[in-house]
């Protein structure tokens, strides 16, 4: 017998394994959907026969005989079967999908993150704002720690809403225009930081949570794996770091910049090389 003959297709359709995998799954719950609204469609039809479905309409003949109910009861049967045979099939698949998670199949391939400029992009746009609300899609994102004498900023809008005001948004951020906006306190900051530096740093911090929030797998890669190693001189990492610890620190920096806080110019822009020279460039 000769190989199969498989047509090429266009567009060409081009997925992870972790999309695929992401897929995979979403196909099992749609069936199961589907195989609900035939259970309960089958109960309805039950329910109808006997008389006990609420706000159904009169049955021609309105008699239901044994016979009658005998037939209907086959019917359901065989639906019922039916489904049963469905989701053994559904759990093969569903077992099969686990197998290549659980036994290191699903290994996300090595990707540094976007950069800052990417962020403030149309492209980068599209992804934080998909319905073009100026909100970031995935709500609010906070750069440092929330509390009493730590520096925190929420970022809601991706664009300044109000063009030529210093609301805090995204873009201007990303921009490096963070002490300009609202709150911002740049007056007051740690043991010989620099403003400036402290602005590239919450861009470089901004840029790398869009990372892990819309790459996957990116969060849990290792600073090593990245080819990241050579950047951690004044940082409390190695390079067993995960790109979530570097967040961690990241926020920290920020967080501790005020006026009597810890974080040094040193420190602020070792952070601002490792991510902007290595992590958040693709």
């Amino acid at each position: 017998m000769s190989q199969a003959n498989i047509p090429s297709m266009t567009p060409t359709i081009s997925l992870s394994l972790g999309q695929s995998i992401t897929m995979l799954l979403d196909s099992i719950a749609l069936e199961e959907l589907a195989l609900a609204h035939l259970m309960n469609a089958e109960a309805e039809k039950t329910e109808m026969s006997i008389g006990t479905l609420v706000g159904a309409v009169s049955l021609s003949p309105t008699v239901v005989t044994v016979t009658d109910l005998q037939r209907m009861n086959k019917s359901v049967r065989a639906t019922l079967q039916d489904v049963i045979n469905k989701e053994i099939l559904l759990e093969f698949k569903f077992e099969n999908v686990l197998s290549i998670v659980s036994g290191g199949g699903l290994r996300c391939p090595l990707t540094r993150g976007k950069t800052r400029g990417f962020w403030q992009s149309n492209p980068g746009h599209a992804i934080l704002d998909p319905n073009n609300t100026n909100l970031l899609s995935k709500g609010p994102v906070t750069l440092g720690i929330v509390g009493t004498d730590f520096r925190s900023v929420t970022v809601e809008f991706v664009s300044n809403p109000t063009p030529g005001s210093d609301t805090v948004n995204s873009d201007d951020i990303l921009k490096g225009n963070y002490c300009s906006l609202a709150g911002s306190n740049c007056g007051s900051l740690s043991d010989n930081l620099q403003s400036g530096t402290l602005e590239t740093l919450m861009a470089q911090t901004l840029a790398l949570t869009y990372n892990i929030e819309y790459i996957p797998c990116y969060s849990g890669q290792t600073v090593a794996e990245l080819g990241c190693a050579g950047f951690l001189d004044d940082l409390s990492l190695s390079p067993d770091s995960t790109v979530n610890d570097v967040l961690n620190l990241a926020n920290s920096l920020i967080a501790n910049s005020l006026s009597g806080g810890t974080t040094t110019q040193s420190q602020a822009g070792a952070m601002n090389s490792l991510l902007g020279d290595c992590l958040n460039q693709e």
